[in-house]
């Protein structure tokens, strides 16, 4: 049988500041191969501040050139994380408002995106959020936005839309580059359905890129899932049973990502690692054994924590980090833009 076609396709899940994991492995990744991230994945997908992550390594320098490194994402963590997580809007109303005003992650946002368009990411990006408005998951994809006006969005309003965190900050309500206020529409962070966007990627990438019954004939999908670190923190039932409303908003918000994650992780496992012919999966993930888990603890001692957790990862998993370095290094100069399947 002839060598069949590979998909690399990046998956980032949400966490907040956790981030810090995900993009120091990514970092590592391009150190080792000596090549950018948009230039070693076909497509890339985030969600929530993996949503941040994705946008940044598409955001181009110049047509075709990203103009950020994983590196400089690693740096926007250490240095801009206490901004966005730094101005409360006052402990006394936390159960009444967002935790955290939206001046700043606004502007953090738009200082590091600044004026530019989803529609000039330098590689296929899929970010995920979900629409208050319609009240549906909505998905940003960098090819409708060069071909849908409506569908063609600032980076920064899309980094903010897939980040906002439900408790956390209030919903960012924004509308496609060039068309009136009438369009404007509300998103919350795609952690509510999608925190670990690996099967959006994975259902994007097949649509993208194949064409009827080349699946498993033609064509093999390997993907890379980057998490955020699973959450350890016990709930004892002596509290639970008397907890309310304002009492489980906190840590329901934190099960519902963490339990989705792990959900998709295993639905991945089945579909690629025991599919034959489809593809295969590298999951990078490990326990916050050190870390907190608090996706707003931008304390020094905690991004230290969460920069040795992806360092153990890396240790833990040095023969699939090999294996994937080999594989993309294999298949780095082949391009499948002329296989792109119209829709």
């Amino acid at each position: 049988m002839p060598d069949r076609r590979l998909i690399r396709v990046l998956s980032i899940d949400g966490g907040g500041v956790r981030g810090l994991i995900p993009a120091t492995i990514l970092s590592h990744l391009e150190q080792e191969l000596g090549a950018r991230c948009s230039d070693l994945f076909d497509l890339i997908a985030g969600t929530s501040t993996g949503g941040i992550i994705a946008l940044g390594l598409t955001k181009p320098a110049r047509p075709g050139s990203p103009a950020l490194s994983a590196a400089d994402l690693v740096d926007f963590y250490r240095s801009d994380s206490k901004r966005i997580f730094g101005e409360k809007t006052g402990v006394a109303l936390d159960l009444l408002r967002p935790r955290y005003n939206m001046g700043p992650i606004r502007r953090v946002l738009r200082e590091k995106f600044r004026k530019v368009e989803l529609k000039d990411a330098v590689t296929d990006v899929v970010i995920t959020a979900y629409n208050l408005s319609t009240r549906s998951p909505f998905t940003f994809r960098s090819w409708h936005a060069q071909t849908q006006r409506d569908r063609n969005f600032r980076m920064c309003d899309v980094a903010r839309a897939t980040s906002a965190a439900p408790t956390f900050f209030p919903p960012a309500n924004i509308s496609p580059v060039g068309l009136a206020r009438t369009h404007r529409a509300q998103f919350v962070d795609g952690g509510v359905y999608a925190n670990n966007p690996g099967a959006r990627a994975l259902v994007e990438a097949i649509a993208r890129f194949t064409g009827p019954g080349e699946l498993f004939s033609k064509v093999q999908i390997m993907l890379v899932s980057l998490g955020t670190g699973s959450l350890l923190r016990d709930y004892p039932y002596k509290e639970t049973r008397k907890w309310g409303l304002a009492k489980w908003a906190r840590p329901l918000l934190d099960i519902v990502f963490d339990g989705v994650s792990d959900h998709v992780d295993q639905q991945l496992t089945v579909l690629l690692d025991h599919t034959q012919g489809l593809g295969s999966l590298y999951r990078f993930q490990a326990d916050l054994t050190e870390a907190s888990d608090d996706m707003d603890n931008t304390d020094p001692v905690n991004l230290q924590r969460l920069h040795d957790t992806a360092l153990r990862i890396l240790d833990r998993n040095q023969r699939e980090f090999r294996e994937v370095c080999e594989r993309l290094a294999r298949h780095r100069s082949v391009s499948i833009a002329q296989n792109v399947v119209a829709h």
